[in-house]
């Protein structure tokens, strides 16, 4: 997640796509954490607030019309926009938005979490450019313990001290075939509000 916001300097701004999932949620409270000034989340406006508690400063509801086009007028002006919306499942695409907004001075750059199969070759074979890239995650201790000390732990209050909360969950289930089912069946549903978690019984 820190490789997400590689670049990203205190005061700047950054807008996630797909902010009430368990990824957009995680990137709210960690480009908050990292000093931005304007982390702006495009979600429904029922997660809305949600997405504030996590650290967004602002959201734009992706149903309505009027205000994503108002998004795109504004312009080249984040320095990184995160999208976790993409090529998520149901034939998403907001690469057009993130082309209009991404900062064309200085350091901007988008980053997809999805992606199509010669998004993923560009990936895999280091073809990708790197102001518009496909980021994976890798086993990095160091990272996560730098994500730690960001977030100053769970149970914190975001407004005394800069800690935030632990992790939105949004249902737990076995780890069983039934219960590995029901978790896709969450997933695909595109209702899930933070992380889907599997428990070992």
């Amino acid at each position: 997640m820190c490789l997400c916001f590689e670049g990203l300097m205190r005061g700047g701004r950054v807008l996630i796509i797909g902010a009430s999932g368990g990824c957009g949620l995680s990137a709210c409270q960690l480009a908050a954490a990292m000093g931005a000034a304007e982390v702006v989340g495009v979600c429904s406006a029922g997660n809305a607030q949600l997405a504030r508690s996590r650290g967004a400063t602002r959201c734009v509801d992706y149903t309505d019309p009027t205000a994503m086009d108002a998004l795109a007028a504004e312009g080249p002006r984040f320095n990184v926009v995160y999208d976790a919306a993409t090529g998520s499942g149901k034939g998403e695409d907001y690469c057009a938005l993130c082309a209009k907004v991404v900062a064309v001075e200085g350091p901007g750059r988008r980053v997809a979490i999805n992606g199509g199969l010669t998004k993923w070759l560009k990936c895999l074979t280091g073809w990708q450019s790197q102001d518009n890239k496909l980021v994976l995650t890798r086993q990095n201790g160091e990272q996560l313990t730098e994500i730690m000390e960001l977030l100053g732990g769970e149970g914190k209050d975001p407004g005394a001290g800069g800690g935030f909360p632990g992790p939105a969950v949004d249902s737990t289930h076995p780890l069983t075939a039934q219960g590995v089912d029901a978790a896709f069946h969450r997933l695909r549903s595109r209702r899930a509000k933070g992380k889907i978690v599997l428990t070992v019984v």
